[in-house]
């Protein structure tokens, strides 16, 4: 976290992420960390020949156009939904929704903090786009990650154009990615904790709560994400605000009465 108060003023944002994973992973590979704990693992090879070749086959990249008959018969996504198609369409509409309450808080934050503009209709719009692509060449569905959008700023990005470029490296060195197979997952684990410690041990806008109803959804929500996971966090703050909003409205028409 103070890493970078050490280092000369030369150096880019991030230098201290950097030097810290490759400590972390030369001591692994001379030690016998690998055998008695957690690390990144074999990473799954691919076939140099396989993907989209481009520019006469001077770039390779590791990406296939499925066929949609293949993705709706031949893989058994349902099958995991009690063979229910309508059951997958619905899980992945609420998946989708809480998903982009996460990109919504995400985005707000670094409006509130670091003056950086956006839209929802514009989010809405590319994570749609992104995830449709991401289906017909067999991709997980893309999201927002308020880990990883604070790590990137820890690093230096500061415009959107970091995730192309990030998404780009990955695509392109991931024949190489096996340097980091020794790398221990705590390592990995540290600079996401790092980058989000603060704002855990005190989160400004939940103290900043004054109203009741504000007051319960936002600490029931951050109770909820921290004893189950994030998507269970973000669908119990959904239920929370929609309780509050119902007791709301019940409370105006008394009044009115």
């Amino acid at each position: 976290m103070y890493g970078k108060s050490y280092l000369p003023k030369a150096c880019p944002p991030g230098t201290e992420v950097i030097i810290a994973t490759v400590a972390a992973t030369a001591f692994s590979m001379y030690t016998n960390y690998s055998g008695e704990y957690g690390t990144v693992g074999e990473i799954p090879t691919l076939d140099p020949d396989s993907g989209m070749s481009l520019f006469n086959g001077a770039i390779q990249l590791p990406i296939e156009i499925q066929s949609y008959k293949h993705l709706l018969f031949d893989v058994p996504i349902a099958s995991r939904f009690n063979d229910s198609y309508l059951f997958l369409f619905i899980t992945a509409c609420i998946f989708s929704a809480i998903n982009f309450l996460s990109i919504v808080g995400i985005a707000s934050g670094f409006e509130t903090e670091n003056n950086v503009p956006w839209t929802p209709s514009r989010e809405l719009i590319s994570q749609g786009v992104a995830c449709g692509v991401a289906g017909i060449t067999g991709s997980a569905p893309v999201s927002g990650s308020l880990s990883r959008s604070l790590v990137s700023r820890m690093a230096g990005t500061t415009s959107q154009f970091g995730c192309m470029v990030t998404a780009m490296c990955w695509i392109c060195f991931l024949p190489y990615m096996s340097i980091m197979t020794p790398t221990p997952k705590a390592a990995l684990s540290a600079v996401i904790v790092s980058a989000v410690i603060k704002g855990v041990l005190r989160p400004k806008d939940l103290i900043a709560m004054k109203r009741p109803g504000e007051y319960l959804v936002g600490w029931g929500t951050a109770a909820a994400t921290a004893c189950t996971s994030p998507t269970l966090g973000f669908a119990s703050g959904i239920v929370l605000a929609c309780i509050v909003g119902l007791f709301h409205m019940s409370s105006n028409k008394q009044k009115t009465a």
